[in-house]
């Protein structure tokens, strides 16, 4: 099964993300507070991040960018949800290099086969071998 981290202050919309990755057989981890989305993902592996610009208690892009970059970290998809297609917005979303962005309202079954197609295509993260010799 796999486990996805989903964040918006919109708990209408986080809650029918939940049911519907549910009906998928995707457990759904739903939060609205970016704190609380710190601490969840640094205590829990995640196989994808859904993540709105707008979040409580702090700037929804800080926390997208330290999102991003331990998405990248954990080799993750990491996708971004703004809250309408506002071309100077955009600008400033792309620059946090999202592997994909969607606009509210958000067709769910395009948002679940992006996912999957990037989870298909996602590199394999390959540990270094450790080539040092100790004498």
């Amino acid at each position: 099964m796999n486990k996805a981290l989903i964040l918006d202050s919109d708990l209408y919309f986080i809650k029918t993300l939940q049911m519907f990755f549910g009906r998928k057989n995707i457990e759904a981890i739903i939060c609205s507070d970016a704190l609380q989305a710190k601490d969840l993902m640094m205590n829990n592996e995640f196989d994808f991040i859904v993540s709105s610009t707008q979040l409580n208690h702090k700037s929804g892009l800080e926390l997208v960018s330290w999102l991003k970059i331990k998405s990248m970290e954990k080799n993750i998809p990491f996708i971004l949800i703004t809250p309408t297609n506002n071309p100077e917005m955009n600008a400033s979303y792309l620059d946090l290099e999202p592997d994909a962005i969607f606009h509210k309202p958000v067709d769910l079954q395009d948002l679940l086969t992006t996912i999957s197609n990037l989870q298909l295509n996602r590199p394999v993260k390959v540990n270094e071998p450790n080539l040092s010799r100790q004498s």
